[in-house]
C-alpha cells in the first residue's frame, strides 16, 4: 500500500506540472488514466477476499455512490445531442473519484489515513514554500502560462470595496486548486494528530508546522468557502470539547483530554488571532497582511455571504422550464460540470436523472451528517472535526458547483476520505488496526 500511497499523493500534489510541457488535452487524459490504474492497483493489492465490517452509514453510502455511478454512465446514452468528447469528459470527471469510494470501501480494507496523511504533509512542503515565495517575494515565481493563459492560474479578486488582490496558485494551475490543497492539508494535520498519540516535541512542532502551512496556502489561494468551511468545523469540534469537559464526571479523565488538545487548541487559538489582527484597521500595512481578511471583513459586514447563498438556494430550486433528460452531460462546462452544483444537474440531467442524482448526492450527506451527531453525543470532539469537512465540502459542490470537490486533485482526496471515515466508528482513520475477517 505504501506505492498506493506515494503513488495517488504525487498525482494529485504534482500532477499539474504535466500541464506544463503537455497540450492540455493529452495532460488532462494522461492524469486520469494514471487515477485509473491507480484505482485498480488499489482493487488488486490485496489478493484474498476480506470481509469489512462497515457501519450502516458507510453502507448507505456505498450504494449511493454505486447508483451516482450507474446514473452518471446512464446519461451518456441520452447525451447525443452533445460533442461525445464533452460527455465523456464530464462522466469521468465525476466517476472516477467516487469510484475511490467504491474500491476502498469493498476492496482495500487496508487504506490508512494515518499512513497516507505523513506521505501527503511531507510531501506538502515544497508547494507551500513556492506558495510562500510567490506571495511574499516573487509573485511570478513558478508561474506557467503554458494552460492557464496569460496569468498563470492566478486569479484577480475584486475586494467588495475598492480594490483588487491577487489570489496565488504555487504550483498549481489554479488559485482554487491551491486552496482546496490547503484545505486538505490542514485535515490531514488533524488526521496525524488523531492517529498518533502521544507526541514529542518535535512531533508537535511538526503538527504546528502543517497546521501553519494549511492556513497558510488557503489564505494566500484566498478562497473564502473553504476558509469559512474549516472555521465552522472547528467551531464545532470547540464546542464538543468544552462540553465534554464540563459534562466529564471524573476529573482525570478532563484532564486527558485537555492535555491531548491542548497543541491543537493552541495552534487554533493562534491562528484565529493572527487573522483578527489582520482584519483589524491599522495594525499592518495592507502589503503585509492577507487580503482575504479584508474580503471576510467586508463580506460579513455587507452581507455577502448570506445573500450570495439565498441567490443559489434561488437558483437551485427545480425550474419551470425543464425536460425529462435534460440538455445531457458537458452542456453547461464544455466537458465539466456548471458552477452551480443543483442548478446545473436540473439543466444537464433533466427531471428523471436529475431527481435521482439529487437524492443521491443528498443521501451521502445526510449519512456523514449522521456521522457529526453520533460524535457529537458521544463528545468526540476531534471526530465532530473529521466528519464535518467532507459533509460541508459536499454542500459547497451542490450549492457552488461540483468542480470545487470533484475536481480530479480535490476529488480523490475528498472521496478517499469519505471511504475511510464511514466504514467504521471504531478506529476513524482505517488501516491495518481495522478488524477484518478473511475468506477461505
Amino acid at each position: 500500500m505504501r506505492g498506493i500511497y506515494y503513488s495517488l499523493v504525487v498525482l494529485v500534489l504534482y500532477g499539474d506540472l504535466l500541464k506544463r510541457v503537455m497540450k492540455p488535452e493529452k495532460s488532462l487524459a494522461i492524469l486520469y488514466a494514471l487515477a485509473v490504474l491507480i484505482l485498480i492497483a488499489s482493487a488488486i493489492v490485496n489478493r484474498r477476499r476480506v470481509r469489512v465490517p462497515v457501519s450502516k452509514e458507510g453502507q448507505l453510502i456505498y450504494k449511493l455512490v454505486l447508483l451516482l455511478v450507474l446514473l452518471y454512465l446512464t446519461q451518456t446514452l441520452t447525451s447525443l445531442s452533445n460533442p461525445l468528447s464533452e460527455v465523456i469528459a464530464h462522466a469521468f470527471y465525476i466517476c472516477v473519484p467516487l469510484l475511490y469510494i467504491v474500491v476502498i470501501l469493498r476492496y482495500c480494507p487496508q487504506f490508512d489515513l494515518l499512513r497516507f496523511a505523513k506521505i501527503f504533509l511531507m510531501l506538502m512542503v515544497p508547494v507551500n514554500c513556492i506558495g510562500l515565495i510567490q506571495y511574499y517575494i516573487n509573485p511570478t515565481f513558478f508561474i506557467s502560462t503554458a494552460y492557464s493563459g496569460e496569468l498563470g492560474g492566478t486569479i484577480i479578486r475584486n475586494l467588495l470595496g475598492e480594490g483588487v488582490f491577487i489570489r496565488y496558485p504555487s504550483l498549481f494551475v489554479s488559485a482554487d486548486r491551491y486552496s482546496a490543497i490547503g484545505l486538505m492539508q490542514v485535515y490531514f494535520t488533524i488526521i496525524l494528530f488523531k492517529g498518533q498519540a502521544p507526541y514529542s516535541r518535535l512531533g508537535q512542532l511538526w503538527l504546528a508546522f502543517n497546521l501553519a502551512g494549511g492556513f497558510a496556502a488557503m489564505f494566500i489561494a484566498g478562497a473564502r468557502s473553504r476558509i469559512l468551511i474549516t472555521s465552522i468545523a472547528f467551531i464545532f469540534m470547540a464546542i464538543t470539547f468544552i462540553l465534554g469537559g464540563i459534562l466529564s464526571q471524573k476529573f482525570q479523565r478532563a484532564r486527558r483530554r485537555i492535555k491531548r488538545m491542548f497543541p491543537l487548541l493552541v495552534g487554533g487559538v493562534v491562528i484565529v488571532a493572527i487573522a483578527l489582527a489582520r482584519m483589524s484597521e491599522g495594525q499592518l500595512q495592507e502589503e503585509e497582511s492577507f487580503s482575504v481578511f479584508t474580503l471576510f471583513k467586508q463580506s460579513f459586514e455587507e452581507g455577502d455571504i448570506g445573500r450570495r447563498v439565498k441567490e443559489t438556494l434561488i437558483l437551485s430550486l427545480m425550474p419551470e422550464e425543464i425536460t425529462m433528460f435534460g440538455q445531457g452531460l458537458g452542456s453547461i462546462g464544455g466537458g465539466k460540470p456548471g458552477e452551480i452544483g443543483i442548478m446545473s444537474m436540473w439543466i444537464e440531467s433533466g427531471y428523471l436523472w436529475g431527481t435521482f442524482m439529487l437524492l443521491a448526492f443528498l443521501g451521502i450527506v445526510s449519512a456523514l451528517s449522521l456521522k457529526v451527531w453520533k460524535s457529537f453525543l458521544a463528545l468526540e470532539s476531534l471526530n465532530v472535526l473529521i466528519y464535518t469537512i467532507p459533509t460541508l465540502l459536499l454542500i459547497l459542490a451542490l450549492l457552488f458547483g461540483l468542480t470545487s470537490v470533484f475536481e480530479l486533485s480535490s476529488g480523490l482526496l475528498v472521496c478517499c476520505v469519505i471511504a475511510v471515515i464511514s466504514r467504521s466508528s471504531a478506529n476513524i482513520t482505517g488501516g491495518g488496526r481495522l478488524p477484518l475477517r478473511i475468506e477461505s
